[in-house]
């Protein structure tokens, strides 16, 4: 099965192409899993401030991060710590057909020299695969302050919701109050319009639709997140979903996140006040995942993010008490007559948004 310890490595390592694009250094690769399907992965650092890395094997396998190393020989990031643990940290410690891992998630400087991920292959049976092709992008920033940044948001409106004028009006009001949550912490967004022909209803990002997330992905710009607004999603009863925590930003069927309409206003699509600030919500939170944010508390209250400013608690009461306000709560806190608003970020949750390499 697909626990245990680094095993052999694969016999020749690849060079990476190294590049630059929309002031970002670029990294990518094609590497193979090794006899025991796993590898190791080194690249330099050359004083940024903070990287994203990307695995994408070949079709029907799925990769993971192990472990991260960095130029002082220190494990950083043990994924069986998170695995096995009650703390969420980030997805990349977990199989998936496309997995990221942004550093620092949390906190720290990103020292130079060689930085090393432990990465394993399995297939759909979690059993390691050797000799599986996987490709490794990566993209490293130099920023001067987690504090604040700009954030380029392109807003893909796909299938029915081209043209619905409805759908078109509240999405901009709630973008609206999607830029007023961020402005809290420091992160300007620079939104821009794009229409998609598109199936419909579209799957959530990481269940199908990965060719036409692809596409999307790239036709927008490349350091933008892309929020694609549908109808509905096959998934009954979500209101949206992010392609990872955190997301990739180059392009694969998972850089997407995605907002069902009707879920926000009913099958009339006609929105209320109420729903449209539930939609800019939505789009803010969904979107916080995709720079990495976890839930403070999921709903089954017995599994937390790893922040030190985000209170722990251990039932629903407890939970809405101390956390109902927070963008990030999994689930909107509603009476028969209202919602309460969900617009809050703690210091250590923007800090995490600010590392994301998109916001520059």
């Amino acid at each position: 099965m697909w626990l245990g310890g680094l095993g052999l490595l694969s016999g020749c390592d690849p060079e990476f192409a190294e590049g630059e694009e929309d002031d970002l250094r670029t990294l990518s690769a094609v590497w193979t899993s090794g006899s025991d399907g796993r590898s190791e992965i080194s690249f330099d650092v050359e004083g940024e401030s903070s990287f994203l890395v990307t695995l994408r094997p070949e079709a029907g396998y799925s990769a993971f991060v192990e472990t991260l190393t960095d130029p002082d020989g220190n494990q950083v990031l043990v994924g069986s710590d998170f695995t096995s643990g009650s703390y969420e940290f980030t997805n990349a410690v977990y199989a998936d057909a496309v997995s990221s891992l942004g550093w620092p998630i949390t906190d720290g400087e990103l020292s130079e020299g060689t930085w090393t991920l432990g990465v394993g292959v399995v297939d759909e049976q979690l059993y390691f695969a050797n000799g599986v092709d996987f490709e490794v992008e990566a993209q490293l920033k130099e920023d001067t302050t987690f504090s604040e940044g700009e954030l380029a948001v392109d807003v893909v409106y796909a299938g029915s919701a081209v043209g619905d004028g409805e759908v078109i009006a509240a999405v901009e009001e709630a973008v609206a109050y999607w830029e007023d949550i961020y402005a809290d912490i420091g992160i300007t967004l620079d939104v821009r319009y794009w229409d998609i022909e598109s199936d419909d209803p579209l799957n959530a990002p990481g269940v199908g639709s990965g060719d036409t997330y692809e596409s999307i992905a790239e036709t927008t710009r490349f350091r933008a997140i892309n929020v694609v607004i549908v109808d509905s999603l096959t998934d009954t009863g979500l209101f949206g979903m992010a392609g990872g925590i955190p997301g990739p930003l180059f392009a694969t069927g998972q850089s997407a996140v995605v907002v069902s309409a009707s879920m926000h206003s009913g099958d009339d699509l006609a929105f209320s006040n109420g729903e449209i600030a539930i939609l800019g919500e939505t789009m803010a939170h969904e979107a916080g995942h995709f720079l990495g944010l976890f839930h403070p508390v999921e709903s089954t209250y017995d599994l937390w993010d790893v922040l030190d400013d985000t209170p722990e608690c251990s039932s629903a009461d407890e939970c809405q008490a101390v956390l109902e306000n927070n963008l990030m709560f999994p689930y909107p806190v509603c009476d028969s007559n209202s919602c309460v608003p969900q617009n809050e970020l703690s210091d250590g949750q923007a800090a995490v948004g600010n590392r994301y390499v998109a916001v520059r």
